[in-house]
């Protein structure tokens, strides 16, 4: 038995330990480095996706697979077309919603220039004639195979699919769509990647690799709301040009990865693609770890199993945990330092103007905190704060500097970790230090901690009032949640707390209960929902892959609204931008103006425009995304209370049946091989 026949075995007894404590932590993550012979990944399909992320402007949908059983030579990195993910799903809403039988028979749809009667059109959307007519659900985009509609399925759920497979659980109103017709590019990596991540300013992504235990990273062109992709409606060139923006780049040279890395903004084409290297491969130069280079002046390599990561608040350096070491390491980004916009839309900070980037650089590995750090987050330091930010007062004390928490599923305690920058000293050495070691005494036993977030919209409401205090407000504490599996729980506290004396201390943490869950709590994220009067509500919601589920947890009302069931071993989540300002204020939620298919609506009735209020009505902010681990396939999951749907069964009455439910299947979900 060959090595790489050896290690895949390996891989499949460890029976998809990655969402769990350790990984694969008995590999040695030397063996599996890509591009040493083997067949290269699909690029065009999800493979044990584990990182999903959302571009600034809202257009991109990144994704990470791992290629946890080894079938083939590395992961990828692949980009989706979002803008039209987002049409085609509020089109099946919609869609979902009709009867089988078109209000107009009569009527004609001109697909690959061609008119095709509505009836035929039904019949083929039924699972009838082959889809040799590249049906695009209702009216047709010339891509084949991408047939989802199920009429009146609220009323009737199918079973099966139009090409005769049963539809898995919970699919029925949202059948699988093929993923590529949406895919935007991709790339190789290595294999076992864990998480992927963009930069605050939208510039670059990372990716902490164990194949090869390297941050693998690319850089990106950063979109914006207000434009349209290139190769949508509304682009120059197509039927109904428009605008595409004044700002938008020049016209695509070809392939995936172009230009220099340092005047990316000129050079990348859109942003759907990479820059980590010629050809189809991120290349050595993009994974940075493994070698020491010129900024690294200490020589140091990153260690094996990096796993979780957090950025600093102006994005300048890096964390990163390991899952078999007692190890968190440091790299500089390489970005220039930006600060939180606030009410600015995505990207989360605007860089300073007139500085070139840089390759990001491994700088120091902290050795002494707990084994298997599974989650990390920075400690948000309010810009009002009595206490200020260090890099803002060239250190003038008092001053705070740049924290991390990090979770552990080896130990009942979070660790507080100080970031150091070096700045001033004559030979920049950044480094980290384990501050302190917060005992976790609110669950019985708690060793074993997973996915973190920490919530800091209750200063950002409190500095909106009318004659706030703003160093008052900037001083509230924050709020803390992550997820426990010793119980599963998830884990409430505040950061941000007056000591005994008066006096503030930012990063004093308190622990102060928490709630229970299901098998399997993971990862935590942040988001809003939009309430039933179209404005943004901030939820929690934590993943649990053993269960199947999403908890939704509402902070303010200290209760769990919902559970959402997913598709088989859900891993990681992604949502619509949104500016946490808008979620403090709890504004009202724009409508998408770039949305408009007036053929749609002439043709069935749906309406997808932000004008509209019905079931397909696109706000700026609707959904969020769900990458399955096991199936390999993507899931979106609906957030808009505020759309009028009919009631099941009472189509005169109004409910809304999609709230928090998968409404989109993207990719066809596969079961590993050998399971």
């Amino acid at each position: 038995m060959t090595a790489r026949a050896t290690a895949r075995r390996l891989v499949l007894q460890a029976a998809f330990v990655l969402p769990g404590a350790a990984g694969v932590s008995v590999l040695s993550p030397a063996c599996y480095s890509s591009g040493a012979g083997g067949t290269d990944p699909p690029t065009t399909t999800f493979y044990f996706p584990v990182g999903l992320a959302v571009s600034a402007g809202g257009n991109v949908l990144y994704v990470a697979n791992s290629d946890f059983d080894l079938q083939w030579n590395g992961g990828t990195i692949q980009s989706y077309d979002l803008f039209r993910l987002r049409h085609d799903t509020a089109e099946l809403i919609g869609a979902n919603f009709l009867t089988p039988s078109p209000t107009d028979p009569s009527s004609f749809l001109t697909i690959d220039g061609r008119s095709i009667p509505f009836s035929t059109v039904t019949s083929m959307l039924n699972g009838g004639p082959s889809g040799q007519d590249g049906i695009r659900f209702l009216t047709g985009q010339g891509l084949d195979d991408v047939k989802a509609w199920a009429p009146n399925c609220q009323d009737s759920p199918g079973t099966f699919q139009p090409n005769g497979n049963r539809l898995p659980f919970g699919l029925a109103c949202s059948p699988p769509v093929d993923s590529t017709a949406y895919i935007g590019s991709s790339a190789i990596i290595g294999a076992f990647a864990t998480d992927v991540q963009l930069s605050l300013d939208g510039t670059r992504l990372y990716v902490p690799v164990r194949g090869n235990a390297t941050l693998t990273w690319a850089d990106v062109l950063p979109d914006q709301a207000t434009s349209i992709p290139p190769d949508e409606p509304g682009q120059p060139g197509k039927a109904d040009a428009g605008s595409p923006g004044a700002n938008w780049p020049p016209p695509a040279p070809t392939g995936n990865n172009i230009g220099d890395p340092h005047d990316r903004f000129y050079y990348t084409p859109d942003p759907f693609h990479f820059y980590c290297g010629a050809g189809d491969r991120c290349d050595a130069d993009h994974q940075t770890g493994p070698v020491p280079t010129a900024l690294d002046t200490r020589d140091v390599t990153l260690p094996g199993e990096p796993f979780a990561m957090a950025q600093t608040e102006d994005g300048t350096a890096v964390a990163v945990t390991h899952q078999s070491s007692p190890q968190t390491s440091v790299l500089e980004t390489g970005l220039p330092a930006c600060l939180d916009k606030g009410s600015a839309p995505a990207p989360a900070c605007v860089p300073a103007a007139g500085l070139m980037t840089a390759d990001p650089s491994m700088q120091f590995v902290l050795t002494g905190v707990p084994v298997g750090g599974d989650g990390m987050v920075a400690v948000p330091h309010d810009l009002d704060s009595s206490i200020p930010r260090c890099e803002l007062v060239g250190y003038q004390t008092p001053c705070v500097r740049p924290a991390f928490l990090e979770t552990t599923h080896s130990a009942a305690e979070l660790d507080l970790l100080r970031y150091y920058n070096d700045d001033g000293s004559s030979l920049l050495r950044p480094f980290l230090v384990r501050e302190v070691a917060y005992t976790l005494t609110v669950n019985s036993g708690g060793t074993d901690s997973r996915g973190i977030a920490i919530d800091d919209t209750p200063r950002r409401a409190c500095k909106a009032l009318p004659g706030a205090n703003v160093t008052q407000c900037a001083q509230l504490p924050a709020r803390v949640f992550f997820a426990s599996r010793t119980p599963p729980s998830l884990v409430l506290a505040e950061i941000g707390e007056y000591n005994d004396d008066g006096s503030y201390n930012p990063d004093q943490l308190k622990f102060n209960g928490n709630v229970p869950l299901q098998a399997g709590a993971s990862k935590v994220y942040l988001a809003p929902i939009v309430d039933g009067s179209g404005h943004y509500a901030l939820r929690v919601f934590v993943v649990c892959f053993d269960s199947n589920e999403i908890f939704v947890y509402d902070p303010d009302a200290g209760m769990i609204e919902n559970v959402i069931n997913t598709g088989p071993g859900p891993f990681a989540m992604a949502f619509d931008p949104f500016s946490l300002d808008d979620v403090a204020q709890r504004k009202l939620v724009p409508g998408d103006s770039r949305q408009q298919d007036a053929y749609l609506k002439s043709k069935t009735g749906i309406d997808i425009s932000s004008s509209a209020n019905g079931p397909a009505s696109l706000k700026s902010y609707r959904f969020a995304y769900v990458a399955s681990f096991t199936n390999s396939y993507v899931q979106v999951i609906d957030l808009d209370d505020s759309v009028v749907e009919p009631c099941p069964g009472a189509s005169n009455e109004s409910c809304n049946v999609t709230f928090e439910h998968p409404v989109f299947t993207l990719g066809q979900p596969t079961v590993p091989k050998g399971s």
